[in-house]
């Protein structure tokens, strides 16, 4: 059974809460946001074939209960205690970067100094485990993803370490945070440009719940207007801000303001093809640009 449940003041409506781990996505959500186009894009035969028997579960409960008991799986859990370690991508000096730019986003974040602190899309926490032995002893973390299942494995992982004691747990959907408003002073986003879905969005809930004078650190990729990564971001609706100009854009519209971008790497895709379980961007042999990005509210 669910530990407990809370009333949405506004709504009436009831959120389980789950292990510990407070749950904004309806069944239906999870219907809508992993839809056949998505996971056919981002899971192997095996991650879509569990998502879809989840999916298909018509009692709430039950499909939480069997994404976390498919987050028991020992192969998993071995994967994601070396995620930080071995490399995902074909070209080593853009691995590289990618790593280095974890490290430079929570250095320009000052984690040390931050109280409330909010992470999102935590994935796999590459971010996010990165700064846990740097977070002050009354620090938060709140730990932001819409993929149930990730949450269990990454939970399960690090109480296994020891280290879940600062962190919150929440499977919600970035685009409409149920967070109130001026709650965080660090905002930590990885793949702040590419990995959610309607990321305008996303953008202006960051800059909703973060308090004046809060901090938003990130990284992700840029891509040229009207290239292929950018077509189908379109198509996937994650292109709304995948461009510098277009993010520059956004960005300034909210209100964000000392914006500062580093380029960590840059360009052509080397890899063959995507593989079965990485987003299909860049696109083959597309320029993009891998990006640290600071912004203040």
């Amino acid at each position: 059974m669910a530990d407990a449940g809370f009333c949405c003041e506004k709504c009436e409506r009831l959120f389980p809460i789950y292990k510990g781990i407070a749950i904004f996505i309806s069944n239906a959500e999870w219907r809508n946001f992993f839809n056949k186009q998505f996971l056919d894009y981002y899971f192997s035969d095996e991650w879509r074939a569990i998502f879809e028997r989840a999916l298909a579960q018509d009692d709430y409960l039950e499909a939480i209960k069997l994404l976390d008991k498919y987050s028991d799986d020992k192969k998993w859990q071995e994967s994601w205690a070396n995620r930080l370690s071995e490399p995902w991508l074909e070209n080593e000096e853009q691995q590289a970067a990618v790593w280095a730019g974890n490290k430079r986003t929570i250095e320009l974040g000052n984690v040390s100094e931050a109280k409330m602190i909010l992470d999102w899309p935590t994935g796999p926490g590459e971010c996010m485990r990165g700064m846990l032995d740097k977070i002050a002893k009354d620090a938060v973390i709140v730990s932001s993803e819409i993929n149930l299942l990730t949450i269990f494995r990454l939970k399960k992982y690090l109480e296994a370490m020891g280290l879940a004691d600062n962190i919150l747990f929440v499977n919600n959907d970035v685009t409409k945070m149920p967070f109130k408003n001026n709650v965080f002073d660090l905002v930590t986003a990885f793949g702040l440009t590419v990995e959610v879905p309607d990321p305008d969005k996303a953008l202006r809930e960051t800059f909703r719940v973060m308090h004046a004078g809060g901090v938003m650190v990130g990284n992700g990729d840029f891509y040229h207007e009207g290239s292929e990564s950018i077509k189908i971001a379109d198509e996937m609706n994650l292109g709304q801000i995948a461009t510098e100009e277009r993010f520059l854009k956004t960005a300034r519209a909210l209100g964000f303001k000392n914006i500062e971008l580093e380029t960590a790497w840059e360009g052509l895709d080397t890899d063959d093809m995507p593989d079965e379980e990485r987003c299909p961007l860049p696109a083959r042999g597309d320029w993009s640009a891998y990006t640290v990005i600071r912004a203040k509210k």
